[in-house]
C-alpha cells in the first residue's frame, strides 16, 4: 500500500567515519558500517517521500517507528476524517519537539528574565506581522480556484492584527517599545520567508497551520485565556503584552478560525490524493523545525537578554 513516509523534524543524523548516528528525541542510534546509501535514504524521508515501502532496511525502519521518528499516512486516505485524524497527531506530536526547546522550562517555572519574557512576546509580534504579508501571497498565488476565497478570507479577517499585540508591548513600557521597533530575530524572518515560499503551493501553506494550531484539543477561547493568563501572573511587568496577545487568540476563535482551512476545504473537496498528503506533512514538518528555531534562538541570547 502506498503511503508518505517522514522522518520527524526534530531528528537529526550524522556519519562519523564508517558510523552513522541518528538522533531522536527519545534516543540515539548508532549504526556502525553504514553504507552510504542510508544517508540518501534519510535525506529523502527528511524531505518526505510517496512510496510503498520507506527504503530503509526493515529492521532500522521498525526501530525509528518505535521512537517516533519515522512516520507514515496512508496515501490517498479512505476519507477526510481518517486522514486529519492521522495528520493532527502528526502535528501534535511534532508541536511537543517544539516545546522541548531549553527555552520553555525556564519560561515555564516562572524564571525566566524580563529580556527573555519580552524576546518571546516581540516574536509573536513580529511572526504577526509576518502572516498578512504570507497570508495575502497564498491568496494571490493560490494556483486552485476553489481553495481561493478562503485564503482571501483568512487574509482579510487577519490582516492589522498585530497591531493589537503592538499597543499591548507598549503598554509595558519601554522593554515592550524595543522588542516592537527592534527587528525580528533571524528565525522569525526565516519563519516568514519560508511561509511566503510556501505560497503557491497550497498544500504544504495549508499543511504548516496544522503546527501553527497544535495541539488540536485547544480548540475554546477560554482554554487560550486561562493559558496566557498564567503567563500574565507569572511575568506581572509583562501582564499588558499577555493580554492583548490572549485577545487576539480569542478574536480567531470568534472569527471561526479554531478549525483550520486545510480541514474546512477537505471538507468540501474530499480526501486529498498522495502527492496532497505528502505536501501538507512536507509543510508541517517545516513548520515545527521552524518554530523550534525560534525558541532555540531565543535561548541562546539569554545571556544577553536581561532588561
Amino acid at each position: 500500500m502506498t503511503a508518505v513516509w517522514i522522518l520527524g523534524p526534530h531528528v537529526g543524523y550524522r556519519r562519523e567515519a564508517r558510523t552513522l548516528l541518528i538522533d531522536t528525541p527519545q534516543w540515539q542510534l548508532q549504526i556502525d558500517n553504514a553504507p552510504a546509501g542510508l544517508d540518501l535514504a534519510l535525506a529523502s524521508l527528511a524531505n518526505g517521500m510517496l512510496a510503498a515501502h520507506s527504503g530503509l532496511p526493515p529492521a532500522l525502519q521498525q526501530q525509528l517507528m518505535e521512537c517516533e521518528a519515522l512516520h507514515a499516512l496512508p496515501a490517498p486516505p479512505a476519507d477526510v476524517d481518517r486522514f486529519l485524524e492521522g495528520f493532527f497527531a502528526l502535528c501534535d506530536l511534532w508541536a511537543l519537539g517544539v516545546f522541548a526547546s531549553p527555552f520553555w522550562p525556564r519560561f515555564l517555572d516562572g524564571q525566566a528574565s524580563a529580556g527573555e519574557v519580552f524576546g518571546l512576546l516581540g516574536q509573536m509580534y513580529h511572526r504577526t506581522v509576518g502572516a498578512d504579508l504570507h497570508n495575502r501571497c497564498a491568496y494571490e498565488r493560490c494556483p486552485l480556484p476553489s481553495l481561493r476565497p478562503l485564503l482571501l478570507s483568512h487574509f482579510q479577517d487577519e490582516r492589522g492584527h498585530a497591531a493589537m499585540i503592538a499597543d499591548g508591548l507598549r503598554r509595558c513600557g519601554a522593554p515592550g517599545c524595543r522588542v516592537v521597533d527592534n527587528p525580528a530575530l533571524a528565525s522569525t524572518r526565516r519563519l516568514i520567508a519560508m511561509m511566503v515560499s510556501f505560497s503557491s503551493l497550497p498544500a504544504t501553506y495549508l499543511g504548516c497551520y496544522g503546527v501553527f494550531h497544535a495541539p488540536v484539543t485547544i480548540r475554546d477561547a477560554a482554554t487560550v485565556q486561562q493559558q496566557f493568563a498564567a503567563f500574565a501572573q507569572r511575568y506581572p511587568f509583562a501582564a499588558p503584552a499577555f493580554d492583548a496577545v490572549s485577545r487576539h487568540a480569542q478574536l480567531d476563535y470568534r472569527l471561526g478560525h479554531e478549525e483550520i482551512m486545510l480541514a474546512r476545504w477537505l471538507r468540501v473537496q474530499g480526501p486529498p490524493d498522495g502527492e496532497f498528503v505528502l505536501g501538507t506533512l512536507r509543510g508541517a514538518r517545516a513548520a515545527a523545525a521552524a518554530f523550534r528555531a525560534i525558541f532555540d534562538e531565543l535561548f541562546s541570547l539569554r545571556p544577553a537578554a536581561a532588561c
